[in-house]
């Protein structure tokens, strides 16, 4: 079994790439061997379980914002697909009305990984100008 850092700042490129998936949906990495695609998608997956125990070190349930996302590659590809995972299912009212399902939203109307993390860099930023004087 690989062993990966423990340091979040050495999943920068995940971290991105997870980034970008929450944004547009599905992306695709192309990569130069299959060899990088594999260990891209096992670093991929240690993020996120070391994601899921800092946030329970720190008190929240043990979870990563990119557990929404599927990290997938047909073997011997070069590719990475990641996308949100989505439902397996039609889901109809007794009229027979297909209700459409969004599979990157959470329960209760909570946000998504992607629209936290864009509050949180937002409220970072304001915070930010605000101690430099820069809002009023």
């Amino acid at each position: 079994m690989a062993h990966f850092s423990k340091s979040v700042r050495s999943y920068a490129d995940i971290h991105q790439a997870f980034v970008a998936a929450g944004a547009h949906g599905t992306v695709v990495l192309e990569f130069n061997t299959h060899g990088e695609a594999t260990v891209f998608g096992s670093r991929a997956n240690a993020y996120r379980v070391l994601l899921r125990n800092q946030n329970e070190a720190a008190g929240g349930d043990h979870t990563s914002d990119f557990d929404h996302l599927m990290v997938c590659r047909t073997k011997g590809s070069n590719q990475i697909v990641i996308r949100p995972r989505g439902f397996n299912f039609t889901v109809r009212t007794p009229e027979g009305e297909v209700i459409p399902l969004d599979g990157t939203t959470l329960p209760n109307g909570s946000q998504t990984p992607f629209e936290r993390l864009q509050a949180q860099r937002e409220a970072n930023e304001f915070l930010e100008e605000y101690e430099n004087g820069e809002k009023k």
